[in-house]
């Protein structure tokens, strides 16, 4: 069965006026996006090291990193950066 080699992030989706919310995290040197229902973290330093959290029923919509704690509406992914490493948690 053949192996997924790479992954070749897409960019931030875009729609006619409203901006694009693009998130940074300094510590990992990563950004956080989103296109239709995936979130996109990208790492600036290795461009083709990617990860994309696609589960979400309905589009997403970014607001930025935050606790797990504080709850948020099912169509927001929460993203944990406690490693130093983003990683993303179901929604």
């Amino acid at each position: 069965m053949p192996q997924l080699a790479e992954t070749y992030a897409c960019a931030p989706s875009t729609e006619r006026g409203r901006g694009i919310l693009i998130s940074g995290d300094p510590k990992s040197n990563s950004i956080l996006y989103c296109n239709g229902r995936s979130v996109i973290i990208r790492y600036l330093d290795r461009p083709l090291d990617v990860q994309v959290y696609g589960e979400h029923g309905y589009p997403a919509r970014w607001r930025g990193t935050r606790p797990m704690e504080s709850g948020s509406p099912p169509v927001t992914c929460q993203v944990r950066c406690g490693s130093g490493e983003p990683t993303m948690s179901s929604c």
